[in-house]
């Protein structure tokens, strides 16, 4: 699962709905990802070389095309990326935002071309390094990067914690610490901004009451819908589990969260 992505839906861990104090509210407290718990496999990514010369990469329902030339291209949002061709079974590519790059990325076709590693670098706004690794198994092509590919396995090596506090009666701030990111909510399921230094420029949040320990959430880029989840968090208060898929695609995840500090909101 590419990082880049990750980065932007991770924001979007975000509690909803529930008119309560600050004590009784159980979305408010530390959390981090379990990775052990959750399941990011499944999702599919896309790489085609286009007749113009370029390439296309299509992932969670959006494209964006490049060359292989290692110059800067318009990739998602206001991302720039770069590709480059390594050697005759590996491709590198970076993303940038702001001439800084949050991510530099490796990928490798296996000897028998039925997979591919992608390794993912960079250092969050914080300071703190990460290296994820995801394995591909080959869906279509026959040879080289070009092809539909599947992610088999996943491994993050530093999981995301997520802080939420009380916002206003009737809503919640989140913030990322690694990321530098933060986001003041309401619950009347109103587009709202977030701050943080890796968001995309035109990307909103929002989230509505589904029931006591359940909220629906959404994130739009320039108003468009890009994903659609839902975060429930267990009824002894320990966990909380967002569900979701981008928009138009499905392809589900599920991301769980582990609770960190000691007071347990039981909502029983």
């Amino acid at each position: 699962m590419k990082r880049t992505f990750w980065i932007s839906a991770i924001l979007c861990l975000i509690a909803a709905g529930v008119e309560l104090s600050a004590g009784e509210n159980p979305f408010v407290g530390t959390w981090k990802l379990n990775p052990e718990k959750s399941k990011f496999t499944g999702n599919t990514i896309s790489y085609e070389q286009l007749s113009s010369g370029e390439w296309k990469s299509t992932a969670a329902g959006m494209s964006y095309t490049f060359r292989m030339d290692g110059k800067e291209h318009q990739g998602l949002f206001d991302r720039k990326v770069t590709w480059n061709q390594a050697n005759e079974r590996t491709w590198e590519s970076t993303v940038q935002a702001g001439g800084k790059t949050l991510v530099a990325q490796r990928f490798e076709i296996s000897p028998d071309d039925k997979t591919m590693k992608v390794t993912s670098r960079g250092t969050t706004p914080s300071g703190e390094k990460f290296e994820d690794v995801s394995t591909y198994s080959r869906q279509s092509g026959s040879t080289g990067l070009a092809g539909k590919w599947k992610s088999d396995k996943v491994q993050i090596s530093s999981p995301t914690v997520v802080e939420f506090k009380p916002h206003g009666s009737d809503g919640i701030s989140v913030m990322l610490p690694a990321y530098k990111a933060s986001v003041d909510l309401s619950f009347d399921g109103a587009d709202t901004t977030a701050t943080g230094p890796t968001i995309p420029a035109g990307m909103t949040f929002s989230a509505k009451k589904l029931d006591e320990r359940t909220f629906e959430f959404t994130e739009k880029h320039d108003g468009k819908p890009i994903y659609k989840m839902t975060f429930k968090v267990s009824e002894d208060g320990k966990t909380i589990t967002e569900t979701g898929k981008p928009a138009g695609v499905d392809e589900p995840f599920v991301a769980v969260y582990d609770r960190q500090d000691k007071t347990t909101h039981s909502t029983e």
